[in-house]
């Protein structure tokens, strides 16, 4: 749900693709140690093999990592404002 949401935010014309190849568990071949081939159903996720499974995993990640990244620049500028630098005070350059 969380990638419709990303989908339907951002990019509300690849909703129908995401439904497409996501309505149904995909599968994914592995290999065992005895050099036997196993599948296991996929119900959650991105499949395996599917060339837009590093886009819709990336508008996830991103729409987690920039409310991290917000309360981050946040308390390095709060400790920044303290004259904290963050370490022994020998090789870091603030960017902030």
């Amino acid at each position: 749900e969380e990638l419709r949401d990303c989908l339907r935010s951002h990019f509300p014309e690849l909703i129908q693709v995401a439904d497409l190849f996501y309505q149904e568990p995909g599968t994914v071949h592995f290999q065992h140690g005895s050099c036997d081939w196993f599948n296991l159903l996929m119900e959650e996720g991105v499949n395996q093999g599917c060339p837009l499974s590093s886009i819709f995993a990336a508008l996830v990640f991103h729409r987690v990592l920039v409310p991290l990244q917000a309360a981050l620049n946040d308390r390095a500028n709060d400790r920044v404002l303290r004259g904290d630098l963050g370490d022994d005070g020998c090789g870091s350059v603030s960017i902030i």
